[in-house]
């Protein structure tokens, strides 16, 4: 059985939502669909422009996710 949902979505997931759908062949309901069930909510790096694939790459972590990360680290080093 299926339930008809009307959603409003942000902007930017919109946006993201049309770029797969273009890039996939597929509409945006299927998109919509499939990405609760894949467990996603960022689209596969194969999916994303030159230039969204080069903001990946120079992003960095803040100091807080840094400091999480070393913490972990520290933990599994210990063991």
């Amino acid at each position: 059985m299926a339930e008809q949902v009307t959603l409003t979505l942000p902007d930017a997931l919109a946006q993201q939502v049309h770029e797969v759908a273009n890039l996939t062949q597929r509409s945006p309901e299927e998109v919509l669909l499939e990405w609760p069930s894949r467990g996603r909510t960022e689209p596969e790096i194969s999916f994303l422009s030159d230039d969204q694939v080069l903001l990946l790459c120079d992003s960095e972590l803040s100091l807080q996710e840094q400091t999480q990360l070393s913490d972990l680290l520290s933990g599994l080093r210990m063991d």
